[in-house]
């Protein structure tokens, strides 16, 4: 599946301001993103999935490499594509963490990943529109 921005306003309750980072490749808005390991400012999409991988946060617009751009990071509830397990639909109360693609995507047991985010509106398919309650790169690992 090919991500496809998102439309319209992207942080749907700010509880802290986004930050300034610098893209990595194109990123799209919408997409979750991950720090780049040595790298102050800079974020990325990872193209598979890792059991590595911490959600940084949302791309408020598109940008592309090196270009600057806006990230909403934890603290904040944010629009993204929710990913589940084999086509699942992912519910309300689902922790999520970075997925492929630029998605936050539910636990499997071959692919656990950090926590970074709750879903708060779910029960969508997937690779669905949710909202999200961003929690941080640094969330439980399952």
């Amino acid at each position: 599946m090919t991500f496809t921005a998102l439309t319209g306003d992207i942080c749907t309750q700010p509880g802290v301001k986004a930050y300034n980072m610098t893209a990595s490749g194109t990123i799209y808005k919408g997409q979750a993103v991950c720090l780049c390991a040595g790298m102050d400012d800079t974020v990325y999409v990872p193209g598979a999935e890792g059991s590595g991988m911490r959600v940084f946060g949302i791309a408020d617009y598109t940008a592309t490499h090196g270009e600057k751009i806006a990230i909403w990071g934890p603290y904040n509830i944010c629009r993204c594509r929710l990913s589940g397990v084999a086509g699942a639909a992912v519910t309300a109360g689902t922790g999520v963490g970075m997925s492929w693609d630029g998605m936050l995507g539910v636990y499997s047991a071959t692919a656990p990943r950090y926590s970074g985010a709750i879903v708060l509106d779910g029960g969508v398919a997937n690779g669905g529109e949710g909202i999200v309650l961003l929690t941080g790169p640094y969330g439980y690992q399952k």
